[in-house]
């Protein structure tokens, strides 16, 4: 058996402090995830045009 690895699961997680608070991520996450879905719905419109008409003059 490896011990050093179970000596590592058994002592459980060590508590870490945020360099930011947790709030701050999830703005920022939230932002991201909003730019996304923006950028995402941009180019979904795009299929949707209509094709040129080749009869008509500029």
């Amino acid at each position: 058996m490896n011990l050093p690895v179970l000596a590592l699961l058994a002592a459980g997680p060590t508590p870490t402090e945020l360099p930011f608070p947790a709030w701050v991520y999830g703005a920022v996450m939230f932002a991201l995830l909003m730019l996304s879905l923006l950028i995402t719905l941009g180019f979904a419109s795009k299929g949707k045009e209509l094709p040129a008409d080749p009869q008509s003059h500029h």
